[in-house]
Protein backbone atom coordinates (compact mmCIF):
# COMPACT_ATOMS: atom_id res chain seq x y z
CA UNK A 1 0.00 0.00 0.00
CA UNK A 2 1.07 3.33 -1.30
CA UNK A 3 1.05 6.08 1.10
CA UNK A 4 0.38 9.57 -1.13
CA UNK A 5 0.92 12.69 1.06
CA UNK A 6 -2.03 15.85 0.42
CA UNK A 7 -0.95 18.76 -0.05
CA UNK A 8 -3.06 21.23 1.63
CA UNK A 9 -4.57 23.86 -0.56
CA UNK A 10 -4.45 27.00 0.24
CA UNK A 11 -8.65 28.42 0.19
CA UNK A 12 -9.03 32.25 -1.00
CA UNK A 13 -11.69 33.70 1.53
CA UNK A 14 -14.96 35.08 0.26
CA UNK A 15 -14.61 38.72 0.15
CA UNK A 16 -17.25 39.84 3.36
CA UNK A 17 -19.51 43.31 2.29
CA UNK A 18 -18.36 46.60 4.67
CA UNK A 19 -21.16 47.61 6.85
CA UNK A 20 -23.27 50.32 6.47
CA UNK A 21 -21.62 53.74 8.06
CA UNK A 22 -24.93 55.24 9.76
CA UNK A 23 -24.75 59.18 8.43
CA UNK A 24 -23.90 61.60 11.70
CA UNK A 25 -27.04 63.13 12.84
CA UNK A 26 -27.73 66.35 11.06
CA UNK A 27 -27.37 69.28 13.73
CA UNK A 28 -29.71 71.02 14.95
CA UNK A 29 -28.41 74.38 14.52
CA UNK A 30 -28.60 73.66 11.13
CA UNK A 31 -32.03 73.40 10.70
CA UNK A 32 -32.62 76.23 12.43
CA UNK A 33 -30.59 78.23 10.05
CA UNK A 34 -32.65 76.87 7.21
CA UNK A 35 -35.65 77.82 8.76
CA UNK A 36 -34.50 81.20 9.24
CA UNK A 37 -33.62 80.99 5.52
CA UNK A 38 -37.15 80.44 4.44
CA UNK A 39 -38.22 83.48 6.83
CA UNK A 40 -35.61 85.64 5.29
CA UNK A 41 -36.83 84.17 1.58
CA UNK A 42 -40.59 84.96 2.58
CA UNK A 43 -39.89 88.59 3.99
CA UNK A 44 -37.73 89.67 0.89
CA UNK A 45 -40.43 88.22 -1.61
CA UNK A 46 -43.49 89.82 0.51
CA UNK A 47 -45.70 92.47 -1.39
CA UNK A 48 -45.09 96.19 -0.82
CA UNK A 49 -48.78 96.19 1.11
CA UNK A 50 -47.97 93.63 3.20
CA UNK A 51 -44.80 95.15 4.23
CA UNK A 52 -46.66 98.42 4.91
CA UNK A 53 -49.78 96.87 6.94
CA UNK A 54 -47.49 94.35 9.05
CA UNK A 55 -44.04 95.71 9.82
CA UNK A 56 -44.93 98.70 11.91
CA UNK A 57 -47.15 97.29 13.71
CA UNK A 58 -44.73 94.59 14.71
CA UNK A 59 -42.26 97.23 15.40
CA UNK A 60 -45.10 98.89 18.10
CA UNK A 61 -45.55 95.41 19.50
CA UNK A 62 -42.11 95.40 20.30
CA UNK A 63 -42.56 98.86 21.40
CA UNK A 64 -45.03 97.91 23.38
CA UNK A 65 -43.00 95.21 25.33
CA UNK A 66 -40.03 97.50 25.99
CA UNK A 67 -42.20 99.91 27.93
CA UNK A 68 -44.26 97.81 29.87
CA UNK A 69 -42.24 95.20 30.91
CA UNK A 70 -38.42 96.74 30.42
CA UNK A 71 -37.57 94.94 34.12
CA UNK A 72 -37.68 91.70 32.30
CA UNK A 73 -34.72 90.04 30.90
CA UNK A 74 -34.68 90.26 27.20
CA UNK A 75 -35.00 86.38 26.52
CA UNK A 76 -38.29 86.85 28.34
CA UNK A 77 -39.51 90.34 27.32
CA UNK A 78 -40.62 89.50 24.11
CA UNK A 79 -42.43 86.10 24.49
CA UNK A 80 -46.27 86.36 23.70
CA UNK A 81 -48.57 85.81 26.61
CA UNK A 82 -52.34 86.31 26.64
CA UNK A 83 -52.03 89.24 29.15
CA UNK A 84 -49.49 90.94 26.59
CA UNK A 85 -52.03 90.06 23.97
CA UNK A 86 -54.72 91.60 25.86
CA UNK A 87 -53.09 94.76 26.92
CA UNK A 88 -51.83 95.38 23.10
CA UNK A 89 -54.98 94.96 21.49
CA UNK A 90 -57.09 96.82 24.25
CA UNK A 91 -55.32 99.79 23.55
CA UNK A 92 -55.16 99.81 20.22
CA UNK A 93 -59.22 99.15 20.52
CA UNK A 94 -59.58 102.06 22.52
CA UNK A 95 -57.04 104.62 21.11
CA UNK A 96 -58.00 107.21 18.28
CA UNK A 97 -56.82 106.69 15.55
CA UNK A 98 -53.23 108.02 14.31
CA UNK A 99 -53.09 110.83 12.29
CA UNK A 100 -52.92 110.26 8.60
CA UNK A 101 -51.35 112.16 5.23
CA UNK A 102 -48.36 114.61 5.04
CA UNK A 103 -44.98 112.97 6.50
CA UNK A 104 -47.07 110.38 7.87
CA UNK A 105 -46.89 108.11 4.66
CA UNK A 106 -43.05 107.29 4.91
CA UNK A 107 -42.57 107.43 8.32
CA UNK A 108 -44.83 105.07 10.69
CA UNK A 109 -46.11 106.86 14.03
CA UNK A 110 -44.81 104.45 15.95
CA UNK A 111 -46.26 103.23 19.62
CA UNK A 112 -46.62 106.38 22.02
CA UNK A 113 -45.75 104.95 25.68
CA UNK A 114 -47.69 108.49 27.06
CA UNK A 115 -50.93 107.64 24.72
CA UNK A 116 -51.00 104.03 26.64
CA UNK A 117 -50.85 104.85 29.49
CA UNK A 118 -53.54 107.38 29.38
CA UNK A 119 -56.05 104.81 27.86
CA UNK A 120 -55.64 102.62 30.65
CA UNK A 121 -55.70 104.61 32.86
CA UNK A 122 -59.21 106.80 31.95
CA UNK A 123 -60.93 103.13 31.02
CA UNK A 124 -59.47 101.54 34.46
CA UNK A 125 -60.94 104.65 36.44
CA UNK A 126 -64.33 104.33 34.96
CA UNK A 127 -64.58 101.20 35.45
CA UNK A 128 -63.50 101.93 39.06
CA UNK A 129 -65.82 104.40 39.36
CA UNK A 130 -69.32 102.21 38.53
CA UNK A 131 -67.75 99.60 40.78
CA UNK A 132 -67.61 102.24 43.56
CA UNK A 133 -71.30 103.81 42.65
CA UNK A 134 -73.29 100.63 41.62
CA UNK A 135 -76.23 103.50 42.04
CA UNK A 136 -75.03 105.63 39.59
CA UNK A 137 -77.52 104.17 36.20
CA UNK A 138 -76.52 107.06 34.17
CA UNK A 139 -72.99 106.42 34.05
CA UNK A 140 -71.53 105.02 30.82
CA UNK A 141 -68.05 103.95 29.90
CA UNK A 142 -67.34 106.18 26.62
CA UNK A 143 -65.89 105.41 23.21
CA UNK A 144 -62.99 106.80 21.86
CA UNK A 145 -64.14 109.59 19.36
CA UNK A 146 -62.54 108.32 16.27
CA UNK A 147 -61.66 104.69 17.19
CA UNK A 148 -60.05 101.90 15.45
CA UNK A 149 -62.10 99.34 12.66
CA UNK A 150 -62.65 95.85 13.45
CA UNK A 151 -60.11 95.23 9.82
CA UNK A 152 -57.07 97.05 11.79
CA UNK A 153 -57.63 95.41 15.08
CA UNK A 154 -57.70 92.28 13.91
CA UNK A 155 -54.54 93.18 12.03
CA UNK A 156 -52.42 93.60 15.54
CA UNK A 157 -53.84 90.40 16.24
CA UNK A 158 -52.63 89.14 13.42
CA UNK A 159 -49.05 91.06 13.38
CA UNK A 160 -48.91 89.11 17.10
CA UNK A 161 -49.83 85.39 15.94
CA UNK A 162 -46.94 86.14 13.14
CA UNK A 163 -44.34 86.64 16.32
CA UNK A 164 -45.83 83.55 18.33
CA UNK A 165 -45.75 81.44 15.43
CA UNK A 166 -41.96 82.17 15.09
CA UNK A 167 -41.39 82.04 18.42
CA UNK A 168 -43.23 78.49 18.81
CA UNK A 169 -40.75 77.30 15.39
CA UNK A 170 -37.75 78.39 17.36
CA UNK A 171 -38.72 76.34 20.50
CA UNK A 172 -38.41 80.20 22.23
CA UNK A 173 -42.69 79.61 23.45
CA UNK A 174 -43.98 76.82 24.38
CA UNK A 175 -47.66 78.18 25.03
CA UNK A 176 -50.31 77.31 22.52
CA UNK A 177 -52.36 79.58 20.43
CA UNK A 178 -55.24 78.29 22.17
CA UNK A 179 -53.96 79.41 25.59
CA UNK A 180 -53.03 82.81 24.73
CA UNK A 181 -55.63 84.21 22.50
CA UNK A 182 -58.31 83.57 25.35
CA UNK A 183 -61.97 84.34 26.33
CA UNK A 184 -61.76 87.88 27.45
CA UNK A 185 -59.54 88.61 23.95
CA UNK A 186 -62.24 87.22 21.76
CA UNK A 187 -64.87 89.49 23.72
CA UNK A 188 -62.93 92.25 22.59
CA UNK A 189 -62.64 91.44 19.12
CA UNK A 190 -66.35 90.90 19.29
CA UNK A 191 -66.55 94.17 20.90
CA UNK A 192 -64.93 96.53 18.30
CA UNK A 193 -66.69 94.17 15.56
CA UNK A 194 -70.24 95.74 16.75
CA UNK A 195 -69.11 98.78 17.97
CA UNK A 196 -68.86 100.32 14.33
CA UNK A 197 -72.90 100.30 14.14
CA UNK A 198 -73.75 101.00 17.88
CA UNK A 199 -71.31 104.57 17.20
CA UNK A 200 -73.53 104.66 14.00
CA UNK A 201 -76.96 104.49 15.64
CA UNK A 202 -75.81 106.94 18.50
CA UNK A 203 -74.83 109.65 16.13
CA UNK A 204 -77.79 109.70 13.71
CA UNK A 205 -80.06 111.89 15.88
CA UNK A 206 -76.75 114.28 15.29
CA UNK A 207 -76.83 113.24 11.39
CA UNK A 208 -80.23 113.98 11.07
CA UNK A 209 -80.20 117.64 13.10
CA UNK A 210 -77.13 118.42 10.32
CA UNK A 211 -79.29 117.64 7.29
CA UNK A 212 -82.31 119.36 8.13
CA UNK A 213 -80.36 122.69 9.93
CA UNK A 214 -80.93 124.77 6.46
CA UNK A 215 -84.59 124.29 6.85
CA UNK A 216 -84.43 125.15 10.46
CA UNK A 217 -82.30 128.28 9.60
CA UNK A 218 -84.97 130.23 7.24
CA UNK A 219 -86.13 132.06 10.02
CA UNK A 220 -82.49 134.23 9.79
CA UNK A 221 -82.45 134.61 6.46
CA UNK A 222 -84.21 138.54 6.92
CA UNK A 223 -80.94 138.88 9.71
CA UNK A 224 -78.69 137.50 6.67
CA UNK A 225 -79.80 139.82 3.63
CA UNK A 226 -79.67 143.03 6.23
CA UNK A 227 -76.22 142.49 6.94
CA UNK A 228 -75.06 141.89 3.64
CA UNK A 229 -77.35 145.45 2.97
CA UNK A 230 -75.43 147.18 5.08
CA UNK A 231 -72.15 145.80 4.51
CA UNK A 232 -72.81 146.96 0.76
CA UNK A 233 -74.19 150.63 1.31
CA UNK A 234 -70.63 152.02 0.14
CA UNK A 235 -69.76 152.72 -3.73
CA UNK A 236 -66.86 150.51 -3.41
CA UNK A 237 -68.85 147.85 -1.66
CA UNK A 238 -72.02 147.66 -3.68
CA UNK A 239 -70.92 145.59 -6.22
CA UNK A 240 -69.51 142.86 -4.13
CA UNK A 241 -72.00 142.97 -1.96
CA UNK A 242 -74.51 142.38 -4.68
CA UNK A 243 -72.06 139.33 -5.68
CA UNK A 244 -71.89 138.09 -2.09
CA UNK A 245 -76.00 138.15 -1.81
CA UNK A 246 -76.48 136.18 -5.10
CA UNK A 247 -74.25 133.70 -3.93
CA UNK A 248 -75.85 133.07 -0.31
CA UNK A 249 -79.47 133.12 -1.92
CA UNK A 250 -78.13 131.03 -4.74
CA UNK A 251 -76.71 128.30 -2.77
CA UNK A 252 -79.54 128.57 -0.09
CA UNK A 253 -81.72 127.92 -2.69
CA UNK A 254 -80.00 124.94 -3.77
CA UNK A 255 -79.59 123.18 0.09
CA UNK A 256 -83.53 123.71 0.14
CA UNK A 257 -84.18 121.82 -2.57
CA UNK A 258 -81.40 118.93 -1.55
CA UNK A 259 -78.89 120.22 -4.38
CA UNK A 260 -75.00 119.44 -3.54
CA UNK A 261 -73.92 123.08 -4.05
CA UNK A 262 -70.04 122.08 -2.35
CA UNK A 263 -68.22 122.28 -5.81
CA UNK A 264 -69.63 126.19 -6.45
CA UNK A 265 -66.85 128.68 -4.83
CA UNK A 266 -65.78 131.89 -5.40
CA UNK A 267 -63.23 131.36 -7.53
CA UNK A 268 -65.49 130.05 -10.08
CA UNK A 269 -67.41 133.31 -10.38
CA UNK A 270 -66.80 135.38 -13.65
CA UNK A 271 -67.90 139.03 -13.16
CA UNK A 272 -68.42 140.60 -17.01
CA UNK A 273 -68.97 144.18 -17.30
CA UNK A 274 -70.68 144.42 -20.82
CA UNK A 275 -71.17 148.37 -22.08
CA UNK A 276 -73.45 149.44 -25.23
CA UNK A 277 -72.64 152.52 -26.90
CA UNK A 278 -76.94 153.61 -26.40
CA UNK A 279 -77.18 152.70 -23.28
CA UNK A 280 -75.91 154.47 -20.31
CA UNK A 281 -74.87 152.52 -17.56
CA UNK A 282 -73.17 149.19 -18.77
CA UNK A 283 -74.24 145.82 -17.83
CA UNK A 284 -72.91 143.91 -15.11
CA UNK A 285 -73.26 140.27 -16.05
CA UNK A 286 -71.98 137.53 -13.18
CA UNK A 287 -71.37 133.87 -14.19
CA UNK A 288 -71.50 131.36 -11.71
CA UNK A 289 -69.74 128.09 -12.62
CA UNK A 290 -70.23 124.69 -10.69
CA UNK A 291 -68.72 121.60 -12.61
CA UNK A 292 -70.78 118.62 -12.45
CA UNK A 293 -68.69 116.16 -14.41
CA UNK A 294 -64.98 115.82 -16.19
CA UNK A 295 -66.32 118.17 -18.42
CA UNK A 296 -70.28 118.85 -18.02
CA UNK A 297 -70.74 122.87 -16.36
CA UNK A 298 -73.71 124.83 -15.27
CA UNK A 299 -73.99 128.14 -15.33
CA UNK A 300 -76.03 130.34 -13.84
CA UNK A 301 -76.34 134.21 -15.06
CA UNK A 302 -77.54 137.13 -13.60
CA UNK A 303 -77.54 139.98 -14.76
Amino acid sequence: MVNVAVAPVAVAPSPVAPSPVAPSPRCGKERLLLADAVRRITSQTREGNTAQAYDPKTAEYYAYCDHEYAHAHVQSRYTVTQEKLFDFLFYHAFRNKYPVGGSTRQNAHGFKALDYDVVRTFYAAHVKYQVENPTDEGHEIPDPDDPLGYDAVNTYKAVVLNIWSEQAASNCNSTSWDLIFTARVKQLINLVRRRKSRIKRKNYAEKIDGDFTPFTSIGQVGNIEEQFWLNGKTARGCLPGLRNRYVFLQCYSGLLRSESMFLGELSDMVNIEYERRRDMDPYQILVLQIATGKSCFLFFVCQ
